[in-house]
């Protein structure tokens, strides 16, 4: 069974483990998600929740929603006209999601192996029968990283 935890981002930083509450603001009527840091004593607002993929990278790193992984991928340049020509690897930088009701990750461009989409991370392990990803941030930290 997989273990459920979230994760917060409250504007400035990352917040591990969150307790939530849930509420309805009085001035808008709409609901709205407070989280509570363990060992603090306030509330912060919240604009991004994080949850917990049940998988790790390959050095231990827990994978939550947001997190930008590596995906290993190799890039054919077809020069001749049998399709054949030089590859070399290519990394895709790839923020992990929850889709279609299983995790994965969004690619954005394509390559030999993965053309851009969702691939869950069921089917990243069928096509290339590995799943040794490595997490390099994250979309809260370092949106940078995906452009």
């Amino acid at each position: 069974m997989r273990e459920i935890k979230f994760r917060a981002w409250d504007g400035y930083k990352i917040h591990y483990p969150v307790n939530f509450e849930f509420g309805i603001s009085g001035v808008s009527g709409k609901t709205s998600i407070a989280f509570v840091p363990f060992g603090s004593l306030g509330y912060t607002t919240t604009s991004h929740i994080m949850q917990y993929t049940g998988l790790k990278d390959k050095n231990g790193v827990e994978i939550y929603e947001g997190d930008i992984i590596i995906i290993e991928d190799v890039y054919k340049d077809i020069i001749l006209d049998d399709g054949t020509g030089p590859s070399e690897p290519f990394n895709h930088l790839a923020p992990v999601a929850f889709k279609q009701a299983e995790y994965g990750v969004d690619i954005k461009d394509g390559a030999d192996i993965f053309c851009s989409g969702f691939w869950s991370f069921q089917s990243i392990r069928y096509e290339t029968g590995q799943d040794d990803y490595e997490v390099i941030g994250n979309i809260c930290e370092n949106p940078e990283l995906l452009k």
